[in-house]
């Protein structure tokens, strides 16, 4: 594991605006140990919602990261940003200070070595398991998702994501990802 890996927690809450106000209930019920990622529809026009979500985690101390451009999660307060597949493909994944965590989602092998060498500190993979916000996806499953992350170099810690909960985590220890994420496991509590 990498130096890197250590400023990120190993649990995660993936904000999603379907649920209303049950996200602001699970920000508000969330362990200390959990961070959170803000997803909002439109940068553009939720700005507002995402910068409120920003600063309710910001209350709680938890650590939050904004799901876009590295420079509107810092001008919103977010302690870094987490970045769709694509951007971390073009390689637009650039720190605007020292200490701002960056993570990236990933779909594939080639995507989590791309993240690799884009420095970023973790990576979330996806989907792992069935998940009811992607209905129908298909999914690695713990075969293939121990499979993608084998060996990778440089070594990145990898985060799985997509139908997570703490019984599925404990499914996938044996593979020994870094940690995961989760909307559903956090809103039913």
């Amino acid at each position: 594991m990498t130096s890197r890996s250590r400023i990120l927690p190993r649990r995660w809450f993936f904000t999603d605006s379907r649920l209303g106000d049950a996200v602001r209930e699970a920000i508000a019920r969330l362990p200390k140990d959990v961070g959170v990622i803000v997803r909002v529809p439109s940068l553009t026009r939720d700005r507002d919602l995402a910068r409120r979500l920003v600063a309710a985690c910001r209350r709680r101390g938890l650590v939050v990261l904004l799901a876009g451009p590295p420079a509107l999660a810092l001008r919103l307060g977010a302690d870094g940003a987490h970045l769709p597949e694509r951007e971390a493909r073009r390689g637009s994944g650039r720190r605007p200070k020292a200490g701002f965590r960056l993570t990236a989602a990933a779909h594939s092998r080639a995507a989590l070595v791309r993240a690799g060498r884009l420095g970023v500190d973790g990576a979330f993979l996806s989907p792992v398991f069935p998940t009811r916000s992607h209905p129908g996806a298909r999914t690695l499953g713990p075969c293939r998702f121990g499979l993608l992350t084998r060996g990778l170099r440089p070594a990145l810690p990898v985060l799985a994501l997509g139908g997570m909960d703490a019984r599925a985590a404990r499914r996938l220890a044996p593979l020994r990802p870094y940690g995961w994420g989760a909307i559903d496991a956090w809103v039913r509590g």
